[in-house]
């Protein structure tokens, strides 16, 4: 009969819905850690029968470069157009502050394509 042993994930971070990833983590200072940050939450707790513990966490995206820096993976790329689009309706956004115009709406998150960036209507 085979008998299970821990085994480190291969994917300690991975997508989990729309803005979130799910971290997995079988040290237990580390899970200490990210506990301790306000908008993870835990979502398991596995036990193996070697003895071993490991967790999983939920955390929001915003939190995904911190979690990478504490488990030594690399860091996400930020996207280059969205930060030019980011750019772009801040500069709108203070300018109607001097102008008057209010913004109907915001942006919504997804791009058509690599060079297009939707603006905000008035």
């Amino acid at each position: 009969m085979e008998t299970l042993s821990h085994q480190r994930s291969q994917e300690i971070i991975w997508p989990w819905h729309r803005g979130y990833y799910k971290v997995y983590v079988d040290d237990y200072q580390i899970k200490r850690k990210i506990s301790k940050w306000g908008e993870a939450k835990l979502h398991c707790h596995y036990y193996y029968p070697d003895g071993k513990n490991a967790w999983d966490f939920i955390i929001p995206s915003k939190l995904y470069n911190r979690a990478a820096d504490e488990l030594g993976l690399p860091r996400k790329a930020k996207n280059k157009n969205r930060i030019k689009c980011g750019k772009k309706n801040q500069k709108q956004v203070l300018a109607s502050r001097f102008t008057g115009v209010k913004f109907s709406n915001l942006p919504s998150t997804g791009l058509k394509d690599k060079d297009s960036c939707q603006t905000m209507t008035s």
